[in-house]
Formats: C-alpha cells, structure tokens, sequence
C-alpha cells in the first residue's frame, strides 16, 4: 500500500507547500510535480488540503484594501 503525502494547495494558483523538502528555507511553494519529484511519490497518492498562499493572500489584501475606495456608495 502506496504511502499518503498530505500537503496544502493553493486555491488560486494550485502551488503545493512543500513543508518537509531539506532544500527549502521554511516554507517553499511548489507545482504538484515539482512536489511529487522531490518525495518520490505518485501525484494521486498525495492529498491536497486547501489554503491560500502568501502571495495569493497578498494580493487578496491589496484588491479588498484599494477596492473599497473606488466603489461610490448607493445612494
């Protein structure tokens, strides 16, 4: 029975968080192939729970904060 890699995926951008690679500095975002290469497993033995990466929520923040002063408000 094929081992299951659990690890988080953005839900804009698709990257995977690569917590457990001994080449990355914290945390290091990764396309499901880079993440599968680098721990020697299938793609569909791995189980991708969902989140936002930083630079998905980065820019998440920037759209709300510089949205909310170009819509006029009803009248």
């Amino acid at each position: 029975m094929p081992e299951i890699h659990v690890a988080f995926c953005c839900e804009v951008c698709r990257r995977v968080k690569d917590e457990h690679w001994a080449g990355s500095l914290g945390h290091e975002w990764c396309t499901i192939t880079e993440y599968a290469r680098r721990h020697l497993v299938h793609a569909e033995d791995i189980l991708l729970s969902r989140t936002y990466c930083p630079d998905c929520t980065t820019s998440y923040d920037r759209l709300m904060l510089y949205g909310r002063g170009s819509i006029a408000p009803s009248a």
